[in-house]
């Protein structure tokens, strides 16, 4: 998870199984804590290494957008950038 987001300061997971009619169903919940908002990732299935594995994919792709929109934020945020040209580029 430190590849897709480097500032997780801990990941708390949560395993539920409960019955619905005839099947089983297990829960895995991830609360991924960051700075700000924490992020939260649920996810079920029959299989519990499924559900923790459908739980880790949804985390990563939740983390990787969350990484984009704070950089994406950070250039809109610095200030205009200017471009240097080498001498022999610059048209008089």
């Amino acid at each position: 998870m430190d590849l897709y987001f480097a500032d997780i300061l801990e990941v708390e997971v949560t395993l539920d199984m409960e019955v619905k009619g005839q099947k089983e169903v297990v829960n895995c919940i991830l609360n991924i804590r960051v700075p700000g908002k924490d992020a939260y990732v649920k996810s079920t299935s029959s299989i519990f290494e499924d559900a923790i594995l459908k739980a880790a994919d949804s985390a990563k792709r939740k983390l990787r957008k969350r990484k984009t929109q704070l950089q994406s934020a950070r250039k809109k945020s610095s200030p205009n950038r200017i471009i240097l040209y080498p001498p022999d580029q610059i048209q008089h």
